[in-house]
């Protein structure tokens, strides 16, 4: 509000270089212009953040973990977009906001890893079957099923499939109370030198 347009963006995306998981992600560009997602080209970096993800997951919820890593649902599949979006097309745009201000203000990667796992938690519920194709759809937003049941309550619309816009777990409840109540509640068990060391280890810091 206090800056001209191209202050502004000159100031975001300073704010964002000094996120590294997404430098990462966003270095993923391939000479077409396009992303290149196969695993060899990766950059060892992006994989290394996925991993640390999955070690955090594995100690907070390691139900979900297991179920997950059993159906052979990687990160790349869920995660990886939440962060490349800043989670905006994922929830209203007043709790993306309000997110991005604890995400860019944050001096490291941090609270990327607290809200993916909010995320993750509050998705839990969901992701005990075991059919691989259903899971990725319900972290992906795409599930059928969830969409019919949302769209029914919504508008009684029974033919509309698509998931909704700009808002995509909004068929899941997901809202910017329920995110945060589950930030606040990390603050329990959270340790940044927790991170620190998988991060360490995983980078070879």
């Amino acid at each position: 509000m206090n800056l001209t347009p191209t202050q502004s963006l000159i100031l975001l995306l300073n704010l964002i270089a000094k996120k590294c998981w997404l430098k990462a992600i966003y270095g993923l560009q391939t000479k077409s212009g396009t992303e290149d997602l196969s695993s060899k080209a990766l950059p060892v970096e992006l994989q290394g953040y996925e991993r640390v993800f999955n070690a955090l997951l594995a100690e907070r919820m390691p139900n979900i973990y297991a179920n997950l890593h059993k159906a052979g649902v990687l990160p790349a599949e869920y995660v990886r977009e939440w962060v490349r979006t800043l989670f905006v097309p994922w929830v209203e745009i007043d709790t993306a906001a309000r997110l991005w201000d604890i995400i860019l203000l944050d001096d490291g990667d941090s609270v990327l890893f607290r809200v993916s796992l909010a995320f993750l938690e509050l998705l839990e519920p969901r992701l005990f079957v075991r059919d691989r194709d259903e899971l990725v759809s319900v972290l992906q937003g795409s599930n059928k099923g969830a969409i019919h049941v949302w769209r029914r309550e919504l508008d009684g619309n029974l033919e509309d499939t698509t998931p909704p816009k700009d808002r995509i777990y909004a068929q899941y409840q997901m809202n910017e109370s329920s995110i945060f109540e589950r930030l606040f509640s990390q603050n329990v068990w959270w340790k940044d030198m927790t991170l620190q060391r998988l991060l360490d280890r995983e980078l070879n810091r």
